[in-house]
């Protein structure tokens, strides 16, 4: 009788061995099977001008190519004119992107006005002005699996 106890404990653990494996891999695989959002510029404007500093308001739209919703923790980025950097900021607004599903998200990035005036004053002799947003977006995907995912867009704007 104690031999088949001790069977039935080997099929037990045996069960709980495979069961665990089986709950790891399939955590580990969703978050491998996570694609990056895709991050556009939705606007830019200049918020608030002060005597040392400038605040920027970016709008990021950020979209979730995946069927399963993206848990956005933050986001930090830089902004770039003429291939410069001028101004950086974060934001902790956290949002939920569901799966297939868009949600534009707000960030101040903050510049020096020195470095921003200088950037300007090489603007004399263009048409056109080339800007740059990049960044990391701290997500949490599938399972909780956390990610960051760098972006970069950029764009141009006229100035006649």
């Amino acid at each position: 009788m104690r031999h088949n106890r001790g069977c039935h404990r080997k099929a037990i653990y045996l069960h709980m061995t495979v069961a665990v494996l089986l709950v790891l891999s399939g955590c580990m695989m969703a978050g491998k099977n996570m694609a990056p959002p895709q991050v556009q510029i939705a606007g830019i404007a200049v918020k608030d001008v002060q005597l040392f500093e400038t605040r920027f308001r970016v709008e990021l739209r950020i979209i979730n190519p995946n069927d399963m919703p993206l848990d956005i923790r933050g986001i930090d980025c830089e902004l770039e004119l003429v291939d410069q950097k001028i101004a950086s900021g974060v934001t902790d607004q956290k949002t939920r992107i569901p799966g297939l599903g868009t949600a534009v998200i707000s960030v101040d990035l903050y510049a020096s006005v020195v470095g921003w005036v200088q950037g300007i004053l090489g603007l004399q002799d263009k048409k056109a002005l080339k800007y740059r947003v990049t960044g990391r977006v701290h997500g949490r995907g599938g399972m909780g699996t956390q990610s960051i995912f760098p972006f970069s867009s950029e764009g141009e704007l006229t100035l006649q």
